[in-house]
């Protein structure tokens, strides 16, 4: 809390779901926001904090549906201890946005079906439904082929629809006016550290774990994967990159410094330009045959798909009269022209240009070489009778920042 409050970010609250109880919930919700002249709240009082701390996302527990959770139950127990959780939660704050376990990857062989088991439990209680997912170039995904690889964030687009879909249906079945959102609060690239010691601390304190080095290929999908949860941030209200520092993280540190990974600068783009509301963008695109890029395909489907060179997404901010355009050039050979039609108004001109490229698909940075995979600007594009050419590099993520 002391963090969320020195970076003016809003916490997100996870609860054990799994050893512990939905009454040991509503104290949590108790101690942090209650302001006085209850038994938890008084509690948060005696250690220093006068002030409640007015949490308002909570999620009911963490991959519930995962075998490999302590408290691991069946999607119908689940849903039954989640809707107890949120009715004694509400009790105490009204006010919560309770967030119910989806399923923590679209490879789970209860997929979609545990959602919906556990929304018919406990629709009345919540206001979202989480879902996981992480990606990777590696044999059992990709086969290791970079051209599939570029095209993993359109399986991530799936994976919204397939969720909204079940949200949805819930809400047909239950002839309700509540409309749920989605909240993608882990995803992000990682494959290459999770096994064997990268895993296993081996009784050491503060050991090396999962520490995934990331490279320009793993930086232009992350820009993808942005790409998709800006256009589809109408029903995904909260996306949340795991993690932060060191562990499969965009910043690097050890006792003299620290560095920024590739991943970095995508994310940080989105954080910084993606401002107002999420455009509805008709692109249109030559492609390229691929292998399916859902990750399904592992288990056995040899679906072939059509994947477009060019991914965008857009924003546009009321208040300041900006623009944002994120451009995805998934061409690993070839530049591509791009021409933007502006239906509406036709911004003014470009405030900035920005893209992340590089000759070396697998070139990272590291305490040695920070720097190594650097963004870098270019030409700022200019507009004409409501149009904005420019070219994309081979292999990029590109921002455009425009002015109306």
């Amino acid at each position: 809390m002391a963090w969320c409050k020195l970076v003016g970010a809003k916490p997100l609250m996870g609860l054990n779901l799994g050893t512990s109880t939905p009454e040991m919930a509503a104290a949590l919700v108790e101690y942090c926001n209650v302001e006085k002249g209850t038994k938890w709240s008084d509690l948060r009082r005696e250690h220093g904090i006068a002030e409640p701390y007015h949490v308002e996302h909570w999620c009911l527990g963490n991959e519930m549906d995962g075998p490999w959770q302590i408290g691991h139950i069946s999607a119908v127990e689940y849903g039954m201890k989640a809707a107890d959780a949120g009715r004694q939660m509400h009790y105490v704050d009204p006010s919560l946005k309770l967030i119910a376990c989806g399923s923590s990857n679209s490879s789970m062989p209860t997929y979609l079906e545990w959602d919906r088991q556990v929304l018919e439990q406990c629709f009345d209680y919540v206001d979202g439904l989480s879902l996981h997912r992480y990606f990777g170039n590696s044999p059992e995904e990709t086969a290791g082929d970079s051209t599939r690889y570029m095209a993993l964030n359109l399986s991530m687009d799936r994976q919204i629809t397939e969720s909204l879909a079940v949200c949805d249906y819930v809400q047909g079945r239950r002839h309700s006016s509540k409309k749920l959102w989605l909240s993608f609060d882990e995803w992000n690239v990682w494959y290459r550290t999770r096994s064997g010691s990268d895993v296993d601390g081996n009784k050491q304190v503060a050991p090396h774990l999962l520490e995934e080095v990331y490279n320009l290929e793993d930086a232009l999908l992350v820009g993808g994967l942005v790409n998709t949860l800006i256009r589809n941030s109408d029903r995904v209200r909260i996306a949340c990159l795991a993690q932060l520092i060191n562990v499969i993280a965009p910043i690097m540190t050890n006792d003299s410094g620290f560095y920024r990974q590739t991943i970095y600068y995508p994310y940080a783009w989105a954080l910084l330009y993606a401002r107002g509301a999420a455009m509805n963008v008709v692109v249109e695109s030559p492609t390229y045959e691929s292998q399916s890029a859902d990750n399904r395909a592992a288990r056995g489907s040899k679906a072939i798909e059509s994947i477009p060179y060019v991914d965008v997404s857009a924003t546009f901010d009321k208040g300041s009269g900006k623009y944002s355009v994120f451009l995805f050039n998934r061409d690993l050979a070839t530049p591509r022209d791009v021409e933007i039609v502006w239906e509406d108004d036709a911004p003014s001109r470009a405030l900035e240009s920005l893209t992340l490229t590089g000759s070396d698909l697998k070139a990272v940075n590291g305490f040695a070489a920070p720097e190594k995979v650097l963004p870098q600007s270019f030409d700022r594009p200019a507009t004409a009778n409501n149009r904005t050419r420019l070219q994309l590099p081979a292999r990029s993520y590109t921002v455009l920042s425009l002015l109306i």
